[in-house]
């Protein structure tokens, strides 16, 4: 049997858990970095989306996306600050 601790997720091993709760990190900050980037209309991409007849279809590919990228990367960063044993 498995003994939970502070760095247990859903009784997933101690690796996957690290990844899975740095992975929902990145994800969170690409989203974030993705809305400010439609909030501040940067390149007029606000401006295109809404002229668009597929915008909602942009949009969910636009965060979904930075979602992915982001999660990735410090998913890789986590993985790669781990100590040598």
């Amino acid at each position: 049997m498995m003994s939970k601790g502070p760095g247990r997720i859903m009784g997933l091993p101690p690796l996957l858990g690290f990844l899975l709760g740095n992975g929902i990190i990145g994800f969170a900050l690409g989203i974030v970095c993705a809305g400010l980037i439609v909030l501040t209309n940067v390149g007029g991409l606000n401006d295109v989306l809404a002229a668009s007849d597929v915008g909602l279809l942009g949009l969910g590919a636009l965060f979904f996306l930075f979602g992915l990228t982001f999660a990735s990367v410090v998913m890789g960063a986590a993985v790669m600050s781990l100590p040598k044993r």
